[in-house]
Order: structure tokens, then sequence, then C-alpha cells
């Protein structure tokens, strides 16, 4: 059965392969929590990412804003469960923590491929 009004967030557990020292990799794990997106908000991000379209004239559509990863993550993530800080602490999910967690590489390219990956499966799936 489904809901009309389904939870406004999902969460997904996120492997991150840190590099580490001779060639080894180092595999981290946390949950990230997204916003549930509707079919419009997909397609909005979808747009966004291709970035605007050029006329027949060579005129670019400046009225579709683009995306870039970053601004990706902070749109759809709104939360995370097992993210530590350096006194083995959980950290509480906000702006200046999120900005922290992103420069770790590949973190940001890493949430962005399991969102892609969620909304995916959820389509295969219907």
């Amino acid at each position: 059965m489904i809901k009309i009004t389904p939870n406004p967030t999902y969460s997904t557990p996120v492997t991150v392969e840190l590099p580490g020292d001779n060639g080894r990799v180092e595999k981290v794990v946390f949950t990230a929590v997204f916003r549930r997106l509707t079919i419009s908000e997909i397609e909005d991000i979808h747009k966004r990412l291709a970035g605007p379209t050029v006329d027949a004239d060579g005129t670019a559509d400046t009225t579709v804003a683009t995306l870039n990863d970053d601004e990706l993550v902070r749109d759809v993530m709104v939360g995370w469960k097992d993210v530590q800080g350096d006194d083995g602490q959980q950290l509480e999910f906000n702006d200046a923590n999120l900005t922290a967690l992103l420069q770790i590489f590949p973190v940001r390219p890493t949430l962005v491929r399991k969102f892609f990956e969620t909304i995916s499966n959820a389509r295969a799936k219907n």
C-alpha cells in the first residue's frame, strides 16, 4: 500500500572509500538522510544539472539556474547519523559541519552518486 503523503525523508547508508597509506583504501560508513523529492523536483534537478540550453541563434537560456554537486547535496541532504568529530562524539547536522564533511574527498561525489542511486532504484522498482 502507498500513502499519498509519504515520509518527507529517507535514510540510506553511504560507504566512502578514503585513500589511505600504501595504496590502501579505508571504507567508512555513515547514514545520510535525504529529502523525499517529488517528480517535479527531480525533473528540475536534472534540468539544472544539464545547464542552460542554447537556442538556434546561439543565445543561452538563462532562465534555468545551474546546479553543482555542492548545491545538490545541500538541497537534498537534511541529516545524518554516525558522523563524528575529532573527539569521537556525534556531530550535529548543520551547515558548518556539512561544509567540513564535504571538504573530505571523495565524500561529495559519493553522496551525489548515492542520492541518484536511491532515486534511480526507486524509479526502477516502480
